[in-house]
């Protein structure tokens, strides 16, 4: 192997969820970070790791509150009730008469908050 391929291979360390570890290595591990905290040292891997799928985590979390609360709120102050005011006359034409054939039918339309 060359010096590129042990660099790639050692830079992605998988770190496994200590769900899935036998018991005796989930106590010593316990033990180990106790001491390592201790000392005031952190295993790089595992603080990144764990900030990243924080961070992915939380700002999914938040994307999907925002957008159901801003959703939400957007429908309560975007509501608004469209009238249609039928301004044409309520007279029928009588045979022969063509008055009302070149007249507006053109509808007025009112926006009102509800």
């Amino acid at each position: 192997m060359s010096e590129v391929d042990q660099s790639e291979s050692q830079s992605s360390v998988l770190l496994v969820s200590p769900e899935e570890q036998p018991f005796r290595v989930r106590v010593l591990s316990s033990l180990l970070a106790w001491a390592l905290t201790r000392l005031g040292a952190r295993h790089d891997p595992s603080f990144e790791q764990g900030h990243a799928i924080g961070y992915v985590k939380g700002k999914r979390a938040g994307e999907k509150d925002g957008h159901k609360t801003g959703h939400a709120k957007g429908l309560e102050e975007g509501k608004l009730v469209l009238e249609i005011v039928d301004r044409r006359s309520k007279e029928r034409a009588k045979p022969g008469i063509d008055d009302n054939l070149f007249d507006s039918w053109s509808l007025l339309l009112i926006c009102t908050e509800a």
